[in-house]
């Protein structure tokens, strides 16, 4: 059994959970976590919440688009002559910039 101390943070209450349970449990800073009070039993149950995403894998533009079969093509509005090697313009100055 571990124990910990309540500590005073601003007008709330914290909890500094060990390493060796977020180590356990894979929890790490900045992870949410919900806490549900028992006052039946005069106890606070603290567990991590679900994750859509985890940091075990880093997802490449393969891993993310790995089940799609349709086909793509770049948007017009995004296709400029500087994606072809070309020069491309954007016009005058028309602020305070320095050319």
């Amino acid at each position: 059994m571990t124990f910990a101390t309540i500590r005073a943070w601003g007008n709330s209450k914290g909890l500094i959970i060990p390493k060796q349970i977020c180590d356990m449990l894979g929890l790490a800073a900045g992870d949410r976590v919900s806490i549900k009070p028992n006052a039946k039993n005069s106890a606070i149950e603290i567990a991590p919440m679900k994750r859509k995403y985890t940091r075990d894998k880093v997802l490449t533009a393969e891993d993310v688009f790995s089940g799609w079969s349709g086909a793509y093509s770049l948007p017009d509005d995004l296709r400029v002559p500087a994606s072809r090697g070309e020069e491309c313009s954007w016009g005058e100055p028309v602020g305070k910039e320095m050319w």
